[in-house]
């Protein structure tokens, strides 16, 4: 079978020389063609979406590219990569969301490599975040104290990962895991795993696997956790889960300001320069210009929460106030602006020591103090989050897509501080919005910014190859009551109608909520039983693999769940043949998504529908993982009327829809789901 002659293949890279091109044409078709002795069969739009991502590399274009559930995508960009390398030895990276995924892309290369018959030996590192490994010293020091830790039993240093510790909750583990690396000068650096990651990743010769967070931090500092030296040998970096991008970015560059640690940072720097004979300081002084911001601020932030308690506004549901500036807090940081940027100019003068961390935390003081000097004038928004009754203040940057523009587009600004970069793949099942309209993610990522066109190809959605028609139905419940009408009344609603859809699957249920209390409050009153129906809930705290795999092992049972599972979870057959997705998932009003929503004529349509259209066809793509898999997606919200049902139906592969539950029994029958 030809699937693509080698003359139209010559015509789509017309740039390359024709023995390059005869040599690799032949590689492709000849994987492709004779995949099924691999165990694989060959995808619609895979073919086309492989040599779409060779095109880029070899035109040194960028590329956005949605492919639906079932495409292969990784495959789709790993094999033109991977040949890529075989014939010109360029190293990539390959960025993504979480680390199960990064796994799952090492066992595909690995299993690629062999398939592929690659005459050259490839690295494939996975570069994960220090937070995700045992700190051999923080262990060491919690023996050496004596203290009577239980964590200390659990613990087996030669296993230093933290999926090796699922039991292990969040805020435990970061009494022990890995903070401010110290790298080649810590003592126990040699049997260090995070260390031993990184110098392996440093030294890479073909994959280097990611997340976002790290490839970010990369991409936009110099010297940043893995330097300039990892990206100077890198030619090609695919974004894959890309619609994750713009938050990470942004969450990347919001800072809390904590002003009370100017003062630890000023006493080592002032006791160094004073060690130096360095008298232009006072120290005094100082500290109390950084406690009278304090008070400044905390009185700003209470005067903000009382305005809110005036109104009878309940706390607990903001997600962010915005912070009132006044002449006093302007000026008391214009001075700690100055103060940082001369400590910051002496230690870099009269310091032979080594003060690299200090100088990085001065430095981080300084664009602190100089962003509360601007104010409201500044480029940053700044809010207040009230949690445990306190106030925390925080600030970003307010046109996020300028900065996406600089890190991933900006030729000159790359190569000058990074190497070699010549092209970002982006790509995820969920780009668009409707039908083809990439203009919201573009937007996000600032490709809108881009002058020159040949820079940027989108291509155009390549659809599932699932028979969505034949095998999924969507249920729409529009009958239920408004949360924000009579929040009692919904919850109980919700219950019962949960119940009931989990009965007309005998369980084989993922329940996806926006609200955790939602979730808990479900949970507590139907408990962790329903009939014979075991009821699993996400872990506060803990590894999810545990529960995750409860559920896949339990093919009857339920899952309740939020956050990191309305995307990343991947279970086939019929373990997962009901998903109900409690409330339509928009995002949280917060002063972020209102100044983007400023931004447009039709704001709310533009920010607030897109970003809920995105994770709802995230959410969607949980239920069918395969050619055979088959089930039913219940949304139980009262806005799934003519108001959001027009453009969540073109935005969705399920076009087999009712509002009536009886339908749903009968589909469920007709499928034979309980069989």
């Amino acid at each position: 079978m030809v699937l693509f002659s080698f003359e139209d293949f010559v015509k789509k890279f017309n740039s390359v020389s024709k023995q390059h091109l005869e040599k690799l044409y032949s590689l492709i078709e000849d994987y492709f063609e004779n995949c099924d002795k691999y165990g694989l069969e060959l995808r619609d739009g895979q073919y086309q979406m492989a040599l779409s991502v060779y095109e880029a590399i070899e035109s040194q274009e960028h590329l956005v590219i949605e492919a639906g559930v079932g495409i292969g995508k990784s495959f789709a960009y790993l094999i033109p990569l991977m040949y890529y390398y075989e014939l010109t030895g360029r190293s990539f990276i390959i960025s993504t969301s979480t680390i199960a995924l990064q796994e799952q892309l090492e066992k595909d290369i690995k299993r690629l490599s062999s398939q592929l018959c690659l005459s050259t030996t490839m690295d494939v590192v996975v570069a994960k975040g220090m937070s995700n490994f045992l700190c051999l010293n923080r262990i060491e020091q919690i023996i050496k104290n004596d203290k009577n830790d239980k964590i200390i039993e659990q613990i087996n240093i030669s296993k230093q990962d933290r999926k090796d510790y699922p039991n292990i909750k969040d805020n435990e583990w970061q009494n022990i895991c890995v903070n401010n690396c110290t790298y080649s000068k810590c003592t126990n650096h040699s049997n260090c795993e995070f260390y031993k990651r990184r110098e392996k990743m440093v030294n890479a010769d073909g994959a280097i696997i990611c997340n976002h967070d790290l490839l970010i931090l990369d991409l936009t500092r110099n010297n940043g956790t893995y330097g300039k030296q990892l990206l100077k040998k890198v030619n090609f970096i695919v974004c894959d889960e890309a619609h994750n991008l713009e938050s990470k970015i942004r969450n990347f560059y919001t800072k809390e300001i904590y002003v009370d640690a100017a003062k630890n940072i000023l006493k080592e720097a002032l006791k160094i320069l004073e060690n130096l004979k360095v008298e232009d300081y006072d120290y005094d002084s100082s500290i109390k210009l950084v406690n009278s911001l304090s008070k400044h601020i905390a009185d700003n932030a209470n005067k903000e929460i009382e305005k809110l308690k005036n109104k009878g506004i309940d706390l607990v549901d903001c997600n962010g106030l915005t912070f009132t500036f006044d002449d006093d807090v302007r000026l008391l940081s214009k001075q700690l602006e100055e103060l940082f940027s001369n400590i910051k100019d002496s230690i870099q003068i009269f310091s032979k020591k080594d003060t690299e961390e200090l100088e990085d935390n001065i430095n981080e003081m300084y664009k602190m103090f100089k962003v509360l000097a601007d104010g409201k004038d500044s480029n940053y928004l700044f809010w207040i989050l009230h949690r445990r009754n306190k106030n925390y203040i925080y600030y970003a940057p307010k046109d996020i897509d300028k900065i996406a523009f600089d890190i991933f587009f900006d030729r000159d600004n790359l190569n000058s501080r990074l190497g070699d970069i010549k092209t970002f793949i982006f790509t995820s099942a969920t780009l668009s919005i409707g039908k083809n309209n990439y203009s919201y993610f573009l937007n996000n990522i600032g490709a809108n910014r881009i002058e020159k066109k040949n820079d940027l190809t989108v291509e155009y959605s390549y659809e599932s190859p699932y028979n969505y028609d034949e095998n999924a139905l969507l249920y729409c419940c529009n009958d239920i009551e408004s949360p924000s009408i009579n929040k009692e009344k919904y919850l109980v609603q919700l219950v019962n109608k949960i119940k009931e859809l989990i009965r007309i699957t005998n369980g084989k249920t993922l329940v996806l909520f926006t609200s955790k209390s939602d979730m808990n409050y479900v949970y507590k009153k139907i408990g962790n039983k329903l009939d014979d129906i075991n009821i699993y809930i996400q872990n506060d705290g803990s590894s999810q693999d545990k529960v995750k795999e409860q559920f896949k092992n339990d093919i009857n049972s339920v899952l309740f769940s939020t956050g990191i599972f309305w995307e990343g979870i991947d279970i086939k057959g019929k373990a997962l043949s009901n998903l109900i997705i409690a409330r339509l998932p928009f995002p949280v009003v917060d002063p972020i998504m209102e100044y983007k929503k400023s931004k447009y004529k039709n704001g709310f349509n533009k920010v607030y529908i897109s970003e809920m259209l995105i994770k709802l066809k995230q959410g969607i793509g949980r239920l069918i993982r395969s050619e055979t898999d088959k089930g039913i997606v219940c949304i139980l919200d009262s806005r799934m009327d003519a108001k959001y049902q027009d453009v969540i139906r073109q935005s969705i592969p399920i076009k087999n829809f009712t509002t009536d539950i009886e339908e749903i029994k009968k589909f469920v029958k007709e499928i034979k789901i309980n069989e």
